[in-house]
């Protein structure tokens, strides 16, 4: 017997968190276990897709709410349906009682029938109304699928704040940045030559790889050599923390002297933000 869809999608819902939590919450632990980056990627595709198929229907419903009604043309020898009530017609009859008086009947073939009339008429004018409110059930529709998917949105964005910078592509590190004995290049079989840097924040230089088994790694690089190297599925946010002197690096946005930075990789994009505890959960969710 097949789980209640609620209860599957519950189950999907918490799996999808406890990823996350290894993933971008303190001490991530996910970069070294592949099924769980591939499920990770998964969920959030599927997340990904669920919000996007709310806009569509949205956007689709709309466009359907806008086109014209067409309004019914009788067909060629039908009948126009009465508005009236039609009176009796008497025909007078050839016979006579036995009495010599003449015997007044109505004929049949020139007595309408009302009854059809007046039921054709309201069938009409119900079948008009019902099409007539059809736009303005599919416009509350179409604004209701707007308001959840906004909601949506605007629920995830509130989870997450602003990044406090965002680093972009310059190119190649400068070679005498780091020796090429470093332990990272030893352990990976890479060279200088394999990264691309994304600038600086304060004295660290923020460096990124796809070198790595296809994977998607960043590197914190601090008095010459790399403190921090992380990597991850391309389609999994790639996080590294670091803590440092608070002095060394621009104040956190409430003013605090935070020494704690994470550095989050996606889209050829470096999002940094100022946590005000050790590992807090930014960058939960890949670009869409």
């Amino acid at each position: 017997m097949d789980a209640p869809r609620g209860s599957a999608e519950s189950e999907e819902s918490g799996e999808l968190q406890r990823l996350r939590r290894r993933a971008y919450g303190p001490n991530p632990d996910i970069a070294t276990d592949a099924v769980a980056q591939a499920r990770l990627s998964e969920l959030e595709a599927a997340r990904r897709g669920e919000r996007s198929s709310v806009i569509d229907a949205a956007a689709a419903l709309q466009a359907s709410g806008s086109e014209p009604v067409p309004v019914p043309v009788p067909l060629e020898g039908s009948r126009q349906a009465s508005t009236s009530l039609s009176q009796p017609v008497t025909a007078v009859s050839g016979e006579h009682d036995p009495d010599g008086g003449s015997v007044t009947e109505a004929d049949p073939a020139a007595v309408p029938a009302p009854d059809s009339e007046r039921i054709d008429g309201v069938l009409s004018v119900t079948w008009w109304r019902r099409r007539r409110s059809l736009p303005w059930i599919i416009a509350a529709v179409a604004v209701l699928a707007t308001a959840i998917g906004i909601a949506l949105f605007v629920a995830d964005g509130l989870r997450r704040p602003s990044p406090v910078a965002q680093l972009t592509p310059q190119g190649r590190p400068g070679s005498a940045v780091i020796r090429a004995d470093d332990d990272v290049f030893v352990m990976y079989d890479l060279t200088i030559e394999d990264f691309v840097t994304y600038g600086s924040y304060g004295p660290l230089q923020i460096w990124g790889t796809t070198q790595v088994e296809n994977k998607r790694c960043i590197a914190v690089v601090g008095d010459n050599h790399i403190s921090v190297f992380e990597c991850t599925a391309p389609t999994v946010d790639t996080i590294a923390d670091f803590n440092i002197e608070p002095a060394l690096i621009p104040p956190a946005p409430s003013g605090e002297l935070s020494p704690y930075v994470r550095f989050v990789l996606h889209d050829d994009v470096v999002d940094v933000y100022r946590p005000n505890e050790p590992g807090e959960f930014y960058g939960s969710s890949p670009a869409t």
